[in-house]
């Protein structure tokens, strides 16, 4: 028996596995040896014969940890079956597995537990592990009451002594007094926190959704007419138990009845607004184009029926009719008969409209989604055998129905029986003639087969997103009535051997399910298809051109992928690091690529070009100093060789100068592009330095933390060595840990102080109290572009700026639907920003959003 601890154990275990291979195998040997963790549990595991024997560790749980007396404690045994024996540490023991044991006295308690399985025994030790307080200082507070309807008043109650008190509501309201009376105002769960000082030490007591608020009888209001001709008159009528009325009826004008009469004088669509108020809490209710006023010269459309199922025929009307006009049935046809009676073949959502003229002014009415139209189905019934279908159909009585069976048989019955001579797949279809001169066709597929079990192959089972794989089953004897895969990704299909590719990574379940005549068979094969993520690539050059010798720096800005890559540098020299300085000595055009792998062996390359210049070709350059700065930032610059003429463009506005070596000061934050035109004998030509300017405001300089969770990033690109989280060392995070989202699992992930910290990726810190965190922006910084991919769904992201920006600036080619915004100082997630309504909306650089993307893209920025 051999017992050590910690690293020792694992000398003591190498040194006897080196004397076993030393012998070999006329040496047969024997060890047990306990390995004690840095939570003090002991893992025993036996040797024999160099072979590890015993495989398991124990180990427990407990809940709660702590609390006021009595703390019944629920203990959670992790471990094989044997004999155990439990010492809670207040003299009292147990030999259950999952003992319940109630402490009744304050003090720390060191729990343990020994165990003997076979001929292996151990002990675990929790020092410290149950702590019960001393209930003369218990706080704790109460409240009535705790559910009712809006407007709700609420009076707490403190229970204990403490030294200082605040009250926080839940609702954007404070308090310090001691039992407070409070005013709910809206519908919701409001989880109320009480902090305290009490005993030289300060603590919380939050109860989550502990105060209910209902809505209680809803306020609306109706109008007794929503559209007509204008003038429109009609009167508004208010339900519930409003008390005062403020109507904003969207023409300008306004009333205080409950229940007002309005009169709208001109065409067009009103937004209503009521505000009200009850127990003195105001409330506002909007519609939106509540009231349609139209022109009376405007015509109108009616139709019945509006949906059905193909072939529909839908007669059209109009209302008010004008002097010529065109009718629009939404399937690209049109007539200009003055009744729009139309047959509708095939399925889909029809919008109906009308192109009209009156004395020479031309318009179109458009009713979106008028007419839906259903495919017709087919259903299918086992007849008086295996062989013997019964067919029937959802379409329309009274019409012409032809159907083939699929094996050159025929019917025109409504609902025919058909007999199949031999086994196997049959494409059963039908063709429905309508009523009004249109054709409706559906299919089916039916098996007439053997009654076997069900089963399905498929392959390739794992590969990279999109991943494409073939699905095989043996076809029943029996005939089924329909069946259908679901692929576990939302998709699902009815043929019996389909082709199915995923789009996205993930481990999917298959299920087939068959439907018999007499039964039903289905068969699931669990986690069946792995597909991996395909990594997307990029990095970043500084600078992207030279003149030879050039030492350009390389920066791996890739995101969620495994730790390998590949750098090829286009002369024949390699690299695997993430950031590398790379010497070009020769002058030309390299083609860069960085390969990076993910999990299941997916991989992608991405290349870019670095020109390299020899001296002789250079003959003229623009470089200026300081080059990243706060505004207003000065600039030193110096032009490199002797032109004839020279012009410099500062790319602020201001007018150019033929200075040779000017200074200059940019005195609003932005990104600048300088231009120098250099002309000599041989012409002219024009330097350009892309974003070479970047001048933040003072603000920037500085990341402002509030109380709580902050959602924030760097608005620009880090001095490299202090591009870290190590910048938030010292922000006192009430032992928080700092997190970030992984979108390409769906999955929180710790930062940690080595973590990368760029413009494009957004991090969650906890601050106990307001703190400061001084950014140190990178004095060169990188040039080109900062790349990141985005996947389908939520992304954790921000975008590098010197100024508010507005989305479409940045996102124009992104396939979005939502920005979310997390305002600190309230602790609250702000209004979301809408694709189609962003117009106006800015987001801050200094700030982390979520992004919900409807398909995977690439995000593309300046790299300030």
């Amino acid at each position: 028996m051999i017992r050590s601890s910690g690293i020792n154990t694992h000398r003591s275990l190498l040194w006897i596995f080196i004397a076993g291979m030393i012998c070999g195998s006329s040496f047969i040997w024997s060890a047990t040896a306990d390995l004690v963790n840095t939570d003090n549990e002991t893992v025993t595991a036996e040797y024999e014969n160099g072979t590890v024997t015993a495989e398991w560790a124990v180990d427990f749980t407990a809940s709660p940890l702590e609390g006021y007396p009595p703390v019944c404690a629920k203990f959670n045994l992790d471990g094989p079956f044997g004999d155990y024996l439990w010492d809670f540490g207040d003299g009292s023991t147990s030999s259950a597995r999952n003992p319940v044991h109630c402490y009744q006295k304050a003090g720390s308690y060191w729990v343990k537990l020994k165990y003997s399985v076979g001929e292996i025994t151990g002990e675990v030790n929790k020092e410290d592990y149950i702590k019960v307080k001393n209930p003369a200082e218990l706080v704790d507070y109460t409240a009535d009451p705790v559910n009712g309807t809006v407007p709700l008043t609420v009076q707490f109650e403190l229970t204990g002594n403490p030294t200082s008190i605040l009250w926080d509501f839940d609702d954007g309201e404070e308090s310090s007094d001691a039992n407070p009376k409070h005013l709910y105002q809206h519908p919701g769960y409001y989880s109320p926190t009480l902090t305290y000082c009490a005993g030289g030490a300060c603590d919380k007591i939050s109860k989550y959704n502990y105060i209910q608020v209902s809505p209680g009888e809803e306020v609306n209001f109706t109008a007794e007419k929503l559209e007509g001709v204008a003038p429109l008159s009609t009167k508004f009528l208010v339900t519930g138990p409003a008390e005062t009325f403020s109507w904003d009826f969207g023409d300008g004008t306004t009333s205080y009845e409950k229940n007002p009469g309005h009169y709208y004088d001109k065409p067009g669509n009103y937004t209503v607004t009521l505000t009200y108020s009850i127990a003195e809490a105001s409330y506002t209710l909007t519609r939106t184009d509540y009231i349609h006023a139209t022109s009376k010269y405007a015509p109108d459309i009616n139709g019945s029926p509006r949906r059905g199922i193909a072939p529909l025929c839908v007669d059209l009307d109009m209302i008010n009719p004008p002097q010529s006009w065109l009718w629009m049935f939404g399937d690209n046809t049109t007539s200009p008969d003055a009744h729009g009676s139309h047959c509708y073949g095939f399925s889909g959502s029809y919008d109906v409209g009308l192109h009209y003229c009156y004395n020479g002014y031309c318009s179109d009415v458009i009713k979106p989604g008028f007419v839906t139209v259903d495919s017709p189905r087919i259903f299918s019934d086992r007849g008086d055998d295996e062989a013997t279908v019964k067919f029937r159909s959802d379409a329309g009585e009274g019409l012409r129905y032809i159907w083939d069976f699929g094996d050159s048989a025929t019917s025109e019955s409504a609902a025919p029986t058909h007999r199949y001579s031999e086994p196997g797949e049959y494409n059963v279809s039908l063709s429905v003639l309508g009523t009004c001169g249109c054709t409706a066709k559906t299919s089916a597929r039916v098996s007439v087969n053997p009654k076997n079990p069900i089963d399905f192959t498929a392959t390739p089972l794992e590969g990279c997103a999109p991943h494409s794989v073939q699905f095989s089953t043996a076809p029943p004897a029996s005939l089924a009535e329909k069946q259908k895969w679901d692929f576990g990704d939302g998709e699902t299909s009815t043929e019996n051997n389909p082709f199915h590719s995923y789009q996205f990574p993930g481990i999917y379940s298959v299920t087939l399910v068959k439907e018999f005549p007499d039964r039903q068979e289905n068969v699931t094969k669990s986690d069946y298809i792995q597909v991996y993520e395909v990594p997307h690539p990029s990095f970043s050059m500084n600078p992207s051109s030279g003149v030879a010798p050039a030492t350009i720096t390389f920066t791996d800005t890739t995101t969620g992928y495994e730790s390998k890559r590949s750098w090829d540098f286009g002369d024949d020299v390699t690299g695997t690091e993430a950031r590398m300085e790379h010497q070009y000595t020769q002058e030309g055009v390299f083609n860069v690529s960085l390969t990076v792998w993910g999990k299941g062996d997916c991989h992608k390359s991405v290349t870019h070009d670095v020109r390299i210049a020899s001296q002789k070709e250079v003959k003229y350059d623009l470089t200026g100093l300081p080059r990243r700065g706060t505004a207003p930032l000065s600039t030193s610059f110096k032009i490199t060789g002797s032109p004839y003429q020279w012009s410099i463009d500062f790319g602020d506005g201001s007018k150019p100068t033929s200075e040779q070596n000017p200074f200059h000061t940019y005195t609003t934050p932005g990104a600048y592009s300088p231009k120098l035109q250099a002309c000599d004998a041989g012409g002219c030509e024009d330097i350009a330095k892309q974003d070479y300017i970047v001048a933040i405001p003072p603000s920037y300089q500085t990341l402002t933390l509030s109380p709580g969770w902050n959602l924030v990033s760097t608005p620009f690109s880090l001095e490299p060595g202090e591009d870290t989280m190590e910048i938030f060392a010292s922000v006192d995070t009430a032992s928080h840990s700092l997190y970030s989202w992984d979108s390409t699992t769906d999955q929180w992930k710790r930062v940690t102080k080595d973590t990368h910290l760029d413009p494009l990726t957004a991090v969650w810190i906890y601050a106990a109290k307001p703190a400061g965190v001084t950014l140190p922006m990178a004095t060169a910084g990188p040039e080109g572009n900062l790349t990141r991919p985005l996947s389908a769904g939520w992304n954790l992201m921000s975008i590098p700026g010197t100024n508010l920006t507005s989305p479409d600036t940045i996102l124009r080619d992104q396939d979005w639907s939502y920005i979310l915004g997390f305002n600190a100082q309230s602790q609250q997630y702000d209004a979301p920003v809408q694709k189609e309504n962003e117009s106006g909306q800015l987001i801050d650089p200094k700030q982390g959003y979520w992004l919900y993307m409807g398909n995977p893209g690439t995000l593309v920025t300046p790299a300030i």
